[in-house]
């Protein structure tokens, strides 16, 4: 199956290299959003802190956005090339799906928190939280969703040693729509939780 000319697995691997690179991009506005935010602490911030604080959000906020959408993406072109009969019979596949499906859960999660919130998230210490949260957990199945492909496509992928060393095989072990279901239900109940916690600031920085 070819898309505008381009066969759909070419497609894919495009499209999983943007949001793996979008993925990074936002962890990096991150980090330096919390460091900023540390300099920030000083009585007297410069202005160029101040910038660098709030252009880190917007990167941070946009490339979520991108990350969705490219995850979206990859998982219709992902689709196109495996038949859905193999899809729900290889626990591989059903891992990829999964894990796929919980880094776009968290993404989403992250970028919404932030729609919701407005500049002023970074105030309020619960929601701060559960940004840094869901952006490490949205990481962390991007990455495995990304090794699991990895495996798919070339036969091995870059966590390979550590799977050995752990004696761990995605071929064998089996994620549950149950484990997915519980990890988001967590994180879910702290964005209520940290919707509760008092702002120390109501003006956005």
């Amino acid at each position: 199956m070819d898309v505008f000319g381009v066969p759909i697995g070419i497609l894919h691997a495009l499209v999983v290299e943007e949001h793996s690179g979008i993925v990074v991009f936002v962890m990096a506005a991150l980090v330096v959003r919390i460091l900023t935010d540390l300099v920030a602490r000083s009585p007297t911030p410069s202005s160029r802190v101040q910038s660098i604080r709030q252009g880190s959000d917007v990167i941070g906020y946009a490339g979520s956005f991108a990350a969705v959408v490219f995850l979206i993406i990859s998982g219709v072109t992902g689709y196109y090339i495996q038949p859905y009969s193999l899809l729900i019979t290889s626990a591989i596949l059903v891992n990829k799906s999964l894990t796929a499906l919980a880094a776009l859960f968290f993404w989403l999660a992250y970028f919404l928190v932030r729609f919701w919130a407005g500049p002023g998230l970074w105030q309020k210490r619960g929601l701060y939280a559960v940004e840094i949260v869901t952006a490490l957990l949205g990481t962390f199945f991007t990455a495995i969703a990304g090794s699991i492909g990895a495996e798919l496509s070339l036969g091995q992928s870059a966590l390979e040693p550590v799977y050995k060393m752990l004696g761990f095989s995605w071929k064998t072990f089996l994620v549950t729509p149950l484990d997915v279901e519980l990890t988001t239900g967590l994180v879910v109940v702290g964005v209520l939780v940290a919707f509760l916690f008092p702002s120390r600031k109501a003006k956005p920085s």
